[in-house]
């Protein structure tokens, strides 16, 4: 985005940074965002996490709706 080429990034992406660098903990970052759940779900899959939501996924073999 035209923001980020400018070297301009929101308050939730420099957490993201801090925390990605190791300068705070994940749970500090999510404690301070402004949308925990956005950046909470960005740092789960930075660490290799997956979009999955227990007892949310579908088997082959249910019928579809």
């Amino acid at each position: 985005s035209r923001g980020v080429e400018q070297g301009m990034c929101s308050f939730d992406q420099s957490l993201f940074a801090l925390a990605e660098s190791g300068a705070i903990s994940a749970e500090e970052a999510i404690a301070h965002a402004d949308n925990r759940t956005d950046l909470s779900l960005k740092l789960r899959l930075a660490a290799g996490g997956s979009l999955t939501v227990a007892g949310m996924g579908m088997r082959e073999n249910m019928p579809p709706v």
